[in-house]
């Protein structure tokens, strides 16, 4: 009788060879907040380091084709519950050379969220402690130099995708994100603003939303 041993190939991360410098970037959040971390990872990248990238599923989906992250950790809905991601963050961030945490670095940091003191300033206070650019905010965050790089990265899939939409749409492009994720990430004047378009331009009707 003789036994067969299955040989099973398994994936060690702690025997991947350590790069010289590592940077880890925290970034959840939906479309936007993903673009705008691209502009650090890419900071982060010209500086020599080793990007890792904590994300979500829908953050992995935005930022797979970004050239200057060289690994993503996706983390499910609620993996972490929210009231430990503080002690998530300490632990992990001991692992990296430097790490930026770009969670409610515009909500809650600069966005005053309701229900929250700075929502309540008087309107001077807020306008003199929260009137900043977020990419700037940002970029002295991750302590790096104040270039603006972001940028999403399409596959080739894509971008066919887009040429074949642009075709179809045909004319002139108005490209207008109508709302965020959230209900305060509005634009209060987009009636407004559309009238005026089409009063001073050669609009002369809105065509269908493209999703």
């Amino acid at each position: 009788h003789h036994s067969h041993k299955t040989i099973v190939n398994h994936k060690y991360s702690y025997k991947d060879p350590k790069p010289a410098k590592t940077a880890a970037v925290i970034r959840y959040g939906a479309f936007g907040d993903l673009i705008q971390a691209s502009a650090i990872v890419c900071g982060l990248k010209k500086q020599g380091y080793h990007v890792t990238l904590y994300t979500t599923k829908e953050g992995h989906g935005i930022t797979k084709n970004d050239p200057n992250i060289d690994k993503f950790i996706i983390q499910g809905k609620d993996q972490v519950p929210n009231a430990a991601l503080p002690s998530f963050w300490e632990t992990i961030e001991k692992k990296y050379d430097k790490f930026v945490n770009l969670s409610e670095s515009v909500e809650g940091a600069l966005l005053a969220i309701p229900g929250r003191s700075g929502h309540l300033w008087p309107h001077n206070l807020r306008h003199s402690m929260l009137n900043r650019n977020y990419a700037e905010f940002a970029n002295d965050l991750a302590e790096i130099p104040q270039e603006f790089n972001q940028r999403f990265y399409p596959t080739d899939e894509e971008k066919l995708w887009a040429q074949k939409e642009r075709k179809a749409i045909g004319g002139k492009i108005i490209l207008w994100s109508l709302a965020g994720s959230a209900i305060h990430k509005t634009w209060p004047y987009l009636d407004t603003i559309l009238a005026r378009l089409m009063i001073e331009t050669d609009v002369k009707e809105i065509g269908r939303a493209h999703v």
